[in-house]
């Protein structure tokens, strides 16, 4: 990553760092293969269409409230009508079924953030997320150099709150 005169190498191991998740379990993304069952979530008598997502309501209340926030602050793709395959993959780690490594996810996640800013950057408004693991990262970098958030933005020329209320 480079903002300006700020570059560091995103790797799984600042992000363990930065976010305090270890850094252990199974490396797996999206659309890698894993066994479940899904009924272990669903209610009594739903079959999941894996093609165009499960309805949020379909799910035994227990597990609706941590699926919305899988949605909103992990996988952040904002379809919260619907749950997808990949979110019983989480569904499995959040109840100890199976272990995955959330730095390495987050790693892939962000690095597929980044190639489509690239490949659209007049898209960037809707295709950048994670902006609180983004600051993390970043305050991580900064702290290893003994730099503030408020420096950082001033050196990008940015006003702080404070230079905004005097």
């Amino acid at each position: 990553m480079s903002f300006d005169t700020l570059k560091f190498k995103m790797a799984k191991e600042l992000l363990a760092e930065a976010t305090r998740i270890l850094d252990e379990g199974e490396f797996w993304f999206k659309k890698v293969p894993f066994t479940f069952d899904a009924q272990k979530y669903l209610l009594p008598g739903v079959v999941a269409d894996w093609g165009k997502g499960v309805p949020i309501q379909k799910f035994k209340p227990e597990w609706i409230d941590p699926i919305k926030i899988l949605q909103s602050y992990v996988t952040c793709e904002g379809r919260f009508a619907f749950v997808f395959k990949y979110h019983f993959r989480f569904l499995q780690h959040l109840s100890h079924e199976s272990k995955m490594n959330l730095p390495f996810f987050f790693l892939k996640s962000l690095q597929k953030m980044s190639c489509r800013v690239k490949e659209h950057q007049d898209h960037t408004k809707k295709s950048v997320f994670h902006h609180g693991l983004i600051k993390l990262i970043i305050s991580t970098v900064l702290q290893k150099r003994e730099k503030t958030w408020e420096h950082f933005l001033f050196w990008l020329g940015f006003k702080t709150e404070k230079e905004d209320q005097s």
